[in-house]
């Protein structure tokens, strides 16, 4: 009987439609106080109805994923068509009703995605444009560091503005296959993006973020190879990305080889900026202590180079925890400064090490 109903379902929406229409259809999981209800169980009879346009529905499927679907009748629901307010209802078995609302979308300009989104059920009316997008993310990240100095690499964790996915790259060979919740926004021409964020925290970890605008549409991304770093990019192509310096950031220096970083503020310092280092490390109870000096060369260039000076503190048990110190830099003069730093120490306790900030150019404007 299902069957039978499913087919004049279908029927019935292929003689409302006419060549080139495209119908919306609208795939969704739906989740019942807050646990996803099953493909099986949500067509089984008894359990929910639906209801498109005031019309009994069938919701189908594609194969083996997760997500069903219902479509709406062409006539009125083609991206030229489209000009009213559509309607499907989500009916439980005891008389609860769930109405999600379907905004005039005339013309690409005003699409919103319809795909692989997440319904709560819930009595009342939503928009379907509040719904959440659920995105699979595949890929390799490299970058995100090494064993160094008893540290630990970085494994960041990924979110959308909706949840949180902790440690998203395996720890060996930085393999990604996760999903998260999105919210979405128009992108160019209006296709739906979404705002893909990796970062790291906690105790033992420096606070690294990068962000990825990514297409949102057909529910997967697949980032291919992608080198975890501190910055913000923007998606010019189907894999192809683009640095995205609208946004002020830090220059981070350390975060992919040495485990030990540090921030650089602002990133592109003019004559009149004043600068701060921020140099961050795991340590023990030390007393560590870093210095600058401006020292010019004999080709009319400076350099500046910093001295980390360590010397012993008698703490028993101390063990590994996140330190941290800032130098403030006063305005430099205009031009390409080098960066150097070396390192006082007694041999039974090695000062910290930043080897990635030795030989870098820091230009002035």
């Amino acid at each position: 009987m299902r069957l039978l109903a499913y087919l004049a379902f279908l029927l019935t929406t292929a003689a409302s439609a006419q060549p080139g229409w495209r119908p919306l259809q609208f795939s969704f999981v739906l989740e019942v106080d807050g646990e996803e209800l099953p493909r099986e169980e949500l067509v089984r009879e008894g359990a929910f109805t639906f209801e498109v346009e005031g019309r009994r529905a069938h919701p189908g499927s594609y194969g083996p994923e997760r997500f069903s679907f219902v479509e709406f009748p062409g006539a009125i629901s083609d991206i030229t068509n489209h000009v009213d307010t559509l309607r499907l209802r989500i009916i439980h078995r005891d008389g609860r009703v769930l109405e999600i609302e379907f905004p005039p979308r005339l013309g690409d300009r005003q699409a919103y995605l319809t795909d692989h989104l997440v319904v709560p059920f819930a009595p009342g009316r939503v928009l379907v444009t509040d719904l959440l997008h659920e995105l699979c993310v595949t890929g390799t990240m490299t970058g995100i560091g090494q064993l160094w100095n008893a540290g630990p690499v970085f494994l960041p964790s990924a979110t959308c503005g909706a949840d949180t996915v902790r440690h998203v790259p395996t720890t060996v060979g930085g393999a990604m296959d996760f999903r998260v919740r999105c919210r979405t926004r128009p992108g160019p021409r209006g296709a739906p993006m979404a705002d893909l964020r990796f970062f790291t925290d906690g105790p033992y970890q420096p606070n690294l973020v990068m962000n990825i605008e990514v297409p949102a549409g057909g529910g997967s991304w697949d980032l291919d190879t992608v080198r975890f770093a501190p910055a913000d990019y923007r998606t010019t192509g189907w894999r192809e990305r683009e640095l995205d310096t609208t946004t002020p950031r830090d220059t981070v220096y350390g975060w992919d080889r040495y485990g030990n970083v540090v921030y650089l503020s602002p990133a592109h310092p003019t004559a009149q900026d004043t600068l701060r280092f921020r140099f961050w490390w795991l340590g023990g109870a030390e007393h560590v202590r870093i210095s600058h000096s401006v020292v010019p060369d004999f080709e009319g260039g400076n350099t500046l180079e910093f001295v980390v000076t360590c010397t012993p503190v008698l703490v028993l048990d101390a063990g590994y925890q996140a330190r941290e110190i800032t130098v403030v830099v006063p305005p430099l003069p205009e031009g390409n400064h080098l960066l150097d730093v070396h390192y006082q120490e007694e041999p039974d306790v090695p000062a910290p090490r930043f080897p990635a900030l030795r030989g870098q150019w820091l230009r002035v404007k």
